[in-house]
């Protein structure tokens, strides 16, 4: 009877760890979208802010140039 008793709470234990192992598996698929949404965002907007660099990198780049031109008396 005492042995009974012990593998019937067993069995629950087992079930409430197995709920909660699926619970956690779900959450983990959760959070890993979560994390590939945030991932290409942000991925959009440093390509973005990369073009922008890019761009006032290359017109001041032609403005030191032309400057340079000027005054060495290029043109």
């Amino acid at each position: 009877m005492d042995i009974e008793i012990r593998v019937a709470k067993l069995e629950a234990e087992v079930e409430s760890i197995t709920e909660l192992t699926r619970q956690n598996t779900l959450a983990i698929a959760r959070l890993e979208v979560r994390m590939d949404q945030g991932f290409a965002e942000l991925r959009k907007e440093m390509a973005t802010s990369f073009r922008w660099l890019l761009g006032i990198m290359l017109g001041g780049f032609a403005t030191i140039i032309g400057l340079m031109g000027r005054i060495a008396g290029l043109y």
